[in-house]
């Protein structure tokens, strides 16, 4: 499944930002600041993926943080040894998943695009969203 094909099935399911994906073992996760990584038996960093067509699970290392998010806006959470598992509905996945560190694509305005042709930076800018 490419790129854009797993962003249009998140704006199907109502998710408006361009957030970045990738596909792993048939699921569809979102990129994030710092990946998830198992050392010594304990998760480090976070993973998003797509649970339902209404929810997203992540799970971090930052459990403080999971649960304050999650109790913040009424989420149910699992609190692990080290780890936290939130369950976020797709109507607060816009505004919730960047406090976890999901990547946004970056989009350009046509004025942006402009400047960027004329600085002879064109490719740069299209592998980051632009026209």
């Amino acid at each position: 499944m490419s790129e854009d094909t797993r962003v249009d099935m998140l704006k199907g399911m109502g998710i408006h930002k361009r957030f970045k994906t990738y596909e792993e073992d048939g699921f569809i996760l979102l990129q994030t600041s710092k990946p998830a990584k198992i050392v010594d038996g304990t998760l480090l960093g976070c993973e998003i993926c797509i649970f339902d067509k209404a929810t997203l699970k992540v799970w971090t290392s930052q459990k403080q943080k999971g649960k304050r998010i999650a109790a913040e806006h009424g989420l149910p959470v699992v609190l692990l040894d080290g780890e936290a598992e939130v369950m976020v509905p797709t109507d607060k996945a816009d505004e919730l998943l960047p406090l976890f560190g999901a990547k946004v694509k970056r989009s350009f305005s046509p004025e942006a695009m402009e400047r960027l042709r004329a600085q002879g930076k064109v490719l740069a800018a299209s592998r980051h969203g632009g026209v």
